[in-house]
């Protein structure tokens, strides 16, 4: 319930990339978090799997509203957030697993300090690896009051289609995904 903002450390290398693109133009800006803070995990890194500790969903969205105030103040505000990058995915990079059940009720703690706090932010759900699973993660999500009035889009990847760098190749998923989701979500 109460942010020191002092101890926030500004995502610098991300505020040049935005200076560098809206130097250029207006653009949407949709983020994804890679990774909560290692502190948050399960696993106690930031790589490698791992979920977020049960109970820290509402520090989850403090840090994520902190992160969001910093961008909107520096004039490149977040139009839309996902609470996670792949949440199906482990690596050896920075990676965080949301099991569907987990996903909707810390999408919806985001949601509601996205609204108590007053971000103009909107929500994707989680923005999964590959289409065929974005179900699995929107259903848990759009099921959540807060979170659903603020779900303004659904993001996916283009993995999974063959061949894979054939955006073609996953025209019959995207259609069969179009015809899941609501007919007012952009795809």
């Amino acid at each position: 319930a109460h942010v020191n903002a002092a101890g926030f450390v500004p995502p610098t290398d991300q505020l040049w990339q935005q200076q560098e693109i809206f130097a250029r133009g207006n653009p949407m800006v949709i983020a994804a978090m890679w990774s909560p803070p290692a502190w948050m995990k399960t696993n106690g890194k930031n790589c490698c799997g791992g979920s977020l500790i049960k109970g820290l969903e509402p520090e989850l969205a403090e840090l994520f509203s902190v992160w969001l105030g910093y961008h909107r103040d520096q004039g490149h505000p977040v139009d839309h957030v996902a609470i996670q990058n792949e949440p199906e995915v482990v690596q050896s990079w920075d990676t965080n697993v949301y099991y569907p059940p987990d996903i909707g009720p810390a999408t919806e703690e985001l949601a509601k300090r996205i609204v108590l706090d007053g971000h103009a932010t909107r929500i994707t759900p989680a923005d999964s690896g590959a289409i065929f699973l974005v179900p699995f993660f929107f259903d848990p999500v759009w099921a959540q009051p807060t979170a659903r009035s603020l779900v303004s889009a659904v993001a996916y990847h283009h993995y999974g289609g063959v061949p894979y760098y054939d955006p073609s190749s996953i025209v019959p998923s995207q259609q069969a995904l179009r015809d899941y989701v609501p007919a007012e979500l952009p795809l």
